[in-house]
């Protein structure tokens, strides 16, 4: 899977703060991936930070980077 590809698949999870897309708000403002530790680094803005809706949201991203 390529930084193109894993983009794509993060710009579709539901922010659950505001109920729109990562893509949709333009909130993914930094991705990349470390080849020596495998590891993806991503930078993104939430709505609101906190409580239930912020776990759900980490959650989500983990998904979607754990299918990469």
């Amino acid at each position: 899977m390529t930084i193109s590809d894993l983009k794509a698949l993060i710009n579709e999870i539901v922010d659950p703060s505001n109920e729109m897309t990562i893509g949709e708000t333009q909130s993914l403002k930094h991705i990349s991936y470390d080849e020596d530790k495998d590891l993806v680094v991503l930078k993104v803005a939430m709505g609101r930070l906190g409580g239930e809706k912020e776990k759900k949201f980490r959650r989500d991203i983990r998904f979607y980077e754990s299918i990469r």
